[in-house]
């Protein structure tokens, strides 16, 4: 029997675990493919700040190796950006850093991107002058300043505080 391909976009902890239980219950189901932006095989992104702070390394919060795609043959595009998702014939396309283009044709798509980390556009407690000069960048901000804003937006529309 022929299998069906599986193509995730995003290569997160999210879909990873979909991957996984999806492994346990159907092993041989699907050939599947992995596309993700960046180029480490997925891993804690809650332990990112130990390894920001130096306390660990990324291989200490590796998830699943690059054994384990390996291992589970999954085909994983590290460090590769999906551009576009063609839904008439079913293919996805993608680029690396390297300019290369890679495709995939799939008969099941899951979609797992995550999110972009941004800075809300809230004013902060600026603890660098120039940071606060410029109205463009909130760099820096505290639970505090958003429920700050939150409450006068709210006070604007005539709500009062219980």
């Amino acid at each position: 029997m022929k299998k069906s391909k599986l193509v995730m976009v995003g290569n997160g902890m999210a879909g990873v675990r979909t991957l996984e239980e999806l492994l346990k219950i159907a092993p041989d189901l699907y050939d599947i493919t992995v596309f993700g932006a960046e180029p480490h095989p997925n891993y804690n992104r809650i332990m990112l700040s130990p390894v920001l702070a130096g306390e660990q390394t990324v291989d200490e919060i590796i998830l699943n190796s690059w054994e384990w795609y390996t291992n589970n043959h999954i085909t994983l595009h590290a460090g590769t950006t999906v551009t576009e998702v063609d839904r008439v014939k079913r293919v996805v396309r993608a680029v690396a850093a390297d300019g290369s283009v890679t495709e995939a044709a799939y008969d099941r798509l899951l979609l797992c991107t995550g999110s972009k980390p941004f800075m809300l556009p809230v004013p902060s407690n600026c603890r660098i002058p120039d940071d606060c000069i410029d109205s463009k960048r909130y760099p820096l901000f505290m639970a505090r300043d958003v429920m700050r804003v939150l409450i006068e937006q709210l006070q604007a529309e005539g709500a009062t505080p219980s």
